[in-house]
């Protein structure tokens, strides 16, 4: 029986080896190089649902933005308060 669009399973086997790469952080330019596909807009189209772990980086990348801001206040204005005592 055939299995997807080819009978030998090579189409899987392709779409496999992309998502894996994307999911591991592998550039869309590079995974259609990979592939062999002449333009990176091809990998967008066909692989965009394999970026969903994305919202999670971009939460964690910008909370740690703030993060780092926030503890970069904390710090001077501990330093503030250690400079000049209050009587």
């Amino acid at each position: 029986m055939p299995f997807g669009r080819y009978e030998n399973g090579m189409h899987e086997l392709r779409h496999f080896f992309a998502s894996v790469l994307r999911d591991q952080g592998e550039s869309i330019k590079a995974v259609a190089d990979w592939l062999g596909h002449p333009d990176p807009s091809f990998m967008l189209r066909i692989y965009t649902h394999l970026m969903p772990s994305s919202t999670d980086r971009t939460k964690s990348v910008i909370a740690g933005v703030y993060q780092r801001r926030i503890s970069s206040t904390d710090s001077r204005s501990e330093r503030s308060r250690s400079e000049y005592p209050q009587p």
